[in-house]
């Protein structure tokens, strides 16, 4: 069976990790080999950037955009193309839609100069199936908050406090969240969109209906 990537889009707060977690936990009892990633992250480079950038170390969009996007070209040539030739299924913690979003809502730098850069970083690779946790902004915000809040008897100070992309306007936000939405319309074949409201169970469940049809046009 060939290896597939599959990612996980949306604002955050609607449950991308809780969703990668139980489908590569659904795969891995089938005999699978599963992996899964996070951006930007990884590998050692990856993460160092991904520090760097919630810190608000980059000041200018084209910095932080390219930031992603050589974290994102250390992840894919380092640990997702060699984990899909050997047949591994990649589950991603967001990919290259996640800049034409987020980057591309600060409306300071250029969505085709965004797709290029994606398909330079990526050497064109493009997920089988994208799904999109769609939710409020508003209600994607209030989530992310109440998980920052420290638990009882103190805890980890920096898993508590808003990173500087976590920090900007609920305008900003609303803006992601719209292109999010367009991206989902003009590739419908690859994207799942999926109300995030929904209990985890359920949708869950809706994952896992698309996830066997892929399985099954493998077989076919």
């Amino acid at each position: 069976m060939n290896g597939q990537l599959i990612s996980f889009e949306g604002l955050d707060g609607v449950g991308k990790s809780t969703q990668i977690d139980l489908l590569q936990q659904a795969l891995t009892s089938r005999g699978m080999e599963v992996i899964s990633l996070r951006e930007p992250g990884g590998t050692s480079a990856g993460e160092s950037l991904r520090s760097l950038i919630k810190a608000g170390t980059f000041h200018s969009s084209l910095a932080e955009l390219l930031a992603f996007e050589t974290a994102r070209a250390e992840l894919v040539s380092e640990l997702v193309r060699p984990a899909l030739a050997r047949g591994a299924w990649v589950l991603l913690d967001r990919f290259a839609d996640s800049s034409l979003a987020y980057q591309g809502a600060l409306g300071q730098l250029d969505m085709e100069l965004i797709r290029q850069l994606n398909t330079i970083a990526t050497g064109g690779l493009k997920p089988e199936l994208t799904v999109l946790l769609a939710l409020d902004p508003m209600q994607a915000l209030l989530r992310r908050r109440g998980a920052k809040k420290p638990a009882a008897g103190g805890g980890n100070a920096e898993s508590t406090e808003l990173d500087s992309i976590e920090q900007r306007d609920t305008v900003y936000f609303s803006r992601v969240h719209e292109i999010f939405s367009e991206l989902a319309r003009a590739e419908p074949q690859r994207f799942h969109v999926l109300d995030a409201s929904q209990d985890v169970e359920a949708i869950h469940r809706q994952v896992m209906e698309r996830v066997q049809e892929m399985q099954g046009g493998q077989h076919g």
